[in-house]
């Protein structure tokens, strides 16, 4: 799937099993130090650690080294460790804010965020998800029961025409109706109305 102009492609969904999951993310960060703590906090998602209910990868300015390791992670070994969410049954939070997402993580992110997520509020802002890799995450939406919040203010393009009435169309059929927040407002009018009295 190609993106629109000065967007990434799109990668594979991830397997569907979490040993296999567990392997593409072997391989992706075999080159990867066993001390890495992004490497050490992916190991406990895939272990679902109970006591890991907030998955915080948000990079801000004087940031911590976790996160700004993790920023700096190619592509592909952020989406194989973004795969390994899928299923996970305690992370309730996940906040990836400002940490170069783009295109290529769409597959890994929908495929952790419709049947079965416990997520209840993901943070994707400031990052460069286009209408290529938004359209798969919202539709994934469709069979999410516990979402409630949606952060996407601040991508590096506008919040496409296709994207806002594909959220319209998304709580208009009442489904994902858990949602309660979603950020930023719809620019188009026609779309803000039918997100707005869906919301209310």
């Amino acid at each position: 799937l190609m993106a629109t102009p000065g967007a990434l492609t799109m990668l594979p969904a991830p397997p569907t099993s979490a040993e296999d999951r567990k392997k593409a993310f072997d391989t992706e960060t075999a080159t990867v130090k066993k001390s890495s703590p992004v490497k050490k906090l992916f190991e406990r998602v895939h272990a679902h650690d109970a006591e890991l209910t907030a998955l915080n990868l948000n990079v801000q300015e004087n940031d911590n080294m976790v996160n700004m390791e993790w920023r700096m992670w190619p592509d592909t070994r952020k989406a194989a460790a973004l795969a390994l969410l899928a299923g996970n049954p305690v992370i309730t939070t996940l906040n990836l804010a400002g940490c170069s997402l783009n295109d290529t993580a769409a597959s890994a992110l929908a495929a952790c965020l419709g049947a079965g997520s416990k997520v209840e509020v993901l943070n994707l802002e400031r990052n460069g998800l286009t209408e290529v890799g938004l359209k798969p995450i919202i539709a994934a939406f469709e069979s999410n029961e516990t979402l409630k919040e949606l952060k996407l203010t601040g991508q590096s393009q506008n919040l496409s025409s296709v994207v806002e009435v594909a959220l319209a169309e998304l709580l208009d059929s009442g489904k994902c109706s858990t949602l309660v927040k979603i950020g930023p407002p719809m620019r188009n009018p026609n779309e803000r109305r039918r997100v707005e009295a869906a919301l209310s």
